[in-house]
């Protein structure tokens, strides 16, 4: 509301003023936060590193760009969530100053374009140092005391799958993973050198799923059935109507019918 209707607004005599809304701070906070906007559910069209790791049939449908389910998180959830990214900021503009202050370059949220790699993986690394020596990438991870306490000589492997991801793409050679405890404050670092043998076999991954897809076919499920209800895909997974040649966009099939592989021969179709 602009300010000139609020002060015609408290201009107006009692009674001819809107009756009061009967605000609720929490409820409000609550109905927003179980919203498909509030908690981001869509398909990216691209593959993203941080989800690498999961399901193969997920990964598909999430470059189809097909349609995705109601998924209502928890609104204390959420707020975690939300917790995690105020701390991803704050990290961010703490290296921000600390680099300007040693006349380095640090880039938050450096951006890996999908038209500009063959795998058509799209993400962003929390940050990249430029220094005189060269380029470090970092990856900030928010944990809770429990978490925190269990890593002792590595980063947990679903984050070293998505930050040696970022690492072949941006060809860094070292990745800083950075856990902050949320209960506590207390940090731990942990600097892992690139993995050329992870980097091809999680790009494998995704050309097996391409070379599915040219052939209209889909990745095979990871349950029997329909339980994983977490899963925002659940839906067009367990509808047999929902096939590759349907979620095909016009821009996509183009896309798919040009796409060659870069690790995989084709003769890797059958086993793929």
């Amino acid at each position: 509301m602009k300010l000139a209707t609020v002060l015609r607004e408290l201009a107006r005599p009692e009674e001819e003023r809107a009756p009061d809304y009967d605000f609720d701070l929490i409820r409000e906070l609550n109905e927003y936060l179980v919203t498909k906007e509030a908690q981001g559910v869509r398909s990216s069209g691209s593959f993203n590193p941080s989800g690498l790791e999961g399901c193969k049939r997920a990964l598909a449908y999430n470059y189809l760009k097909a349609p995705v389910n109601e998924v209502n998180h928890d609104p204390r959830l959420m707020i975690t969530f939300e917790l995690g990214h105020y701390i991803h900021e704050r990290f961010q503009d703490i290296f921000t100053r600390m680099a300007k202050r040693k006349g380095w370059d640090f880039i938050p949220e450096m951006r890996i374009i999908r038209t500009l790699n063959p795998w058509f993986v799209s993400g962003r690394c929390d940050g990249l140092f430029v220094l005189p020596t060269g380029k470090e990438a970092i990856e900030i991870k928010s944990i809770h005391k429990d978490g925190f306490n269990r890593l002792f000589d590595r980063p947990l492997y679903e984050h070293q799958y998505q930050g040696n991801c970022y690492q072949g793409l941006l060809k860094v050679n070292r990745m800083h993973y950075l856990y902050i405890c949320k209960d506590n404050s207390q940090i731990k670092t942990f600097v892992v050198p690139f993995d050329r043998e992870l980097f091809n076999s999680t790009m494998g991954k995704i050309e097996r799923i391409l070379l599915k897809l040219q052939d209209w076919r889909l990745p095979k499920r990871i349950t029997p059935d329909c339980r994983d209800k977490k899963c925002k895909f659940l839906s067009v997974c367990w509808d047999e109507s929902q096939t590759v040649e349907r979620l095909l966009t016009d821009e996509t099939r183009k896309e798919l019918e040009e796409w060659k592989p870069v690790i995989f021969h084709r003769s890797a179709r059958k086993a793929a």
